[in-house]
C-alpha cells in the first residue's frame, strides 16, 4: 500500500473539472477506474522552483470548467496521487514528448500554451480516488465559494486556493492524512502507462526535469 501524508511542501492542486475527472478515473465505464491523463499542465517552469519534488503528496481539487459548468464531484477534494517528476521545457517539446498523457487534444493544448515560453508537464504516480464518503468528511470545511477552503479554529484565516497550486497546513492536512493512511477509503486509479517511461520519453526529446 502507498504511505500518504501532508507536510509543509504538500500542496492542494486546483485541476478543471473536465482534467480532473480523467486523472481520477471517473470517466470509465465498467470494472476499475482508469486514468485517461498522467500529466497536469502548468504554464512556466514550475519544475525548476522546487514544489513539485518527486514524492510530494498532492490533494486533487477538482474545480469547475471554464465554461463554468460544474462536472461531477467539482468543487471538492475528490482524489490524491504523488509526484513522479515535474518536466519542464517549450510547449512544441511538452506535446511530442507528453502530448498523448495530457488528456488534451493538440488544439485545447496550443490554445493554452503556445505563447508560453516554457511548459512544466506534471507527471502523478499512485493515482486514487477517495470514496464518496471520505470526500463528504474532507469537505466539510469547504466553504463558498469553492475557491476556499479554511481551517476549523477559529483563529486561522480563510485561504484562497489560486489558480496553480496552494500548500495544505493545519487542520486539513491532518485530516488528509487521518483518512488516506485507511485504505478503505481510497479506491486505485490504474495508470495506462508506468511514469517512469513517460520520463525516459521526455529527456530523450531533451526536456528537463526535477530530480
Amino acid at each position: 500500500m502507498v504511505t500518504f501524508g501532508f507536510g509543509k511542501t504538500d500542496f492542494v492542486l486546483p485541476i478543471r473539472g473536465v482534467h480532473a475527472n480523467k486523472i481520477l478515473g471517473h470517466n470509465t465505464k465498467s470494472g476499475k477506474p482508469k486514468s485517461d491523463k498522467q500529466v497536469e499542465l502548468r504554464p512556466g517552469s514550475a519544475g525548476t522552483s522546487g514544489s513539485f519534488k518527486p514524492g510530494t503528496t498532492i490533494a486533487i481539487y477538482t474545480s469547475k470548467n471554464p465554461s463554468g459548468d460544474q462536472p461531477e464531484h467539482s468543487q471538492k477534494i475528490s482524489g490524491i496521487a504523488k509526484v513522479a517528476a515535474a518536466i519542464f521545457g517549450s510547449p512544441a517539446k511538452i506535446w511530442k514528448a507528453l502530448g498523448k498523457f495530457t488528456g488534451s487534444t493538440k488544439k485545447e493544448f496550443e490554445a493554452d500554451y503556445k505563447d508560453k515560453d516554457t511548459v512544466t508537464g506534471i507527471v502523478l504516480k499512485d493515482i486514487h480516488q477517495f470514496k464518496p464518503e471520505a470526500q463528504k468528511i474532507i469537505n466539510d470545511g469547504i466553504g463558498q465559494p469553492g475557491w476556499l477552503i479554511h481551517e476549523s479554529k477559529k483563529n486561522e484565516k480563510l485561504q484562497a486556493v489560486p489558480q496553480s497550486y496552494s500548500k495544505i497546513n493545519g487542520s486539513l492536512g491532518a485530516k488528509l492524512t487521518k483518512i488516506a493512511a485507511n485504505e478503505s477509503n481510497l479506491i486505485k486509479v490504474t495508470d495506462q502507462t508506468a511514469p517512469t517511461k513517460l520520463v525516459k520519453a521526455a529527456t530523450e526529446s531533451g526536456l528537463e526535469y526535477k530530480k
